[in-house]
């Protein structure tokens, strides 16, 4: 018998395999990034079909078999894209869901996942004249926990995770030229630019 994992998780991408089926590939809070087959979904029937549209946020089960990931059931919340009424907040929700898909085979990180769950909750809400501040700290904050970037002679501030108040985005706005420029040294050290 297979073991069933069942985890949170946000659909990055899905993209129809044969007349049936979809792969879809989900963040998960407890696996990674897990690509998996979703059976019938591109069926009118398929039950999953609603669930794994990219961008949505929900409770995914998975079940590991000979020839990879298969997901079995899914429970979307909501679409966190739909969420978004800028289409500036959308465009950087993008931009960093772009990022984390890039890093593809590395090891499950729950406070990663947390704090793009944070960072999400938060772009709702913030205001646009800090978005540019907002997008540098949540870029910055994948890269460290990807290992490719450090806080060192930066405010301690960058180090609470998941905090995106406008009192944290306001005083690291003032450090933004220093961050862009260590984003930009660690993209380059990752290769996934």
């Amino acid at each position: 018998m297979h073991k069933i994992y069942t985890s949170q998780g946000l659909v990055l991408s899905s993209r129809g395999v044969g007349e049936k089926n979809i792969l879809v590939t989900i963040f998960s809070r407890g696996l990674g990034i897990v690509n998996a087959k979703a059976i019938s979904a591109r069926m009118a029937k398929g039950k999953l079909k609603g669930h794994i549209v990219p961008y949505s946020l929900g409770t995914y089960t998975f079940v590991r078999g000979k020839e990879g990931w298969r997901l079995i059931q899914a429970n979307a919340e909501f679409n966190t894209l739909n969420s978004l009424t800028s289409l500036n907040k959308k465009k950087i929700f993008i931009r960093t869901i772009k990022l984390v898909q890039k890093m593809s085979g590395f090891e499950p990180e729950v406070k990663l996942f947390d704090c793009l769950i944070s960072a999400f909750d938060a772009l709702v809400v913030v205001d646009e004249y800090l978005l540019k501040t907002f997008e540098a700290v949540l870029v910055a904050r994948v890269l460290f926990f990807l290992g490719y970037m450090s806080f060192s002679e930066l405010p301690e501030s960058l180090n609470n995770f998941d905090n995106f108040s406008d009192t944290t985005l306001i005083e690291l706005k003032h450090h933004l030229k220093d961050l862009v420029i260590r984003i930009n040294e660690g993209l380059q050290e990752s290769q996934l630019s």
